[in-house]
């Protein structure tokens, strides 16, 4: 799937549970698709990224309504427990493909 965006997520979003297991970069680029398909309040589970990057890959996410509830470490690697916005995230424009330039990158 092209991230978050392809039709079959979509047409059956939102999810109560999402969950993503991948690079920091990518966690952060697709922060607001992920959001978007979330349901209000819904669990959202990010792992993948090392305990250096966590405050980034937060801030993306809290820039799209989440917040921060638990924090699990194993060794270097973090997984994050967040809840989504009480109101669905809506990105404020179109998707811009452009805005991936941190798939190819790790933080």
């Amino acid at each position: 799937a092209d991230g978050a965006r392809h039709p079959g997520i979509d047409a059956k979003a939102p999810f109560d549970l999402v969950i993503a297991n991948i690079l920091a970069g990518p966690l952060v680029s697709m922060a607001p698709e992920l959001a978007a398909i979330a349901d209000s309040r819904a669990t959202i589970v990010l792992a993948g990224l090392l305990e250096t990057q966590r405050e980034t890959v937060v801030a993306a996410y809290e820039a799209c309504g989440c917040t921060l509830d638990a924090i699990d470490r194993r060794g270097d690697w973090t997984v994050l427990h967040l809840t989504a916005g009480a109101e669905r995230y809506v990105p404020p424009a179109p998707f811009d493909p452009k805005g991936r330039d941190g798939w190819a990158l790790d933080l």
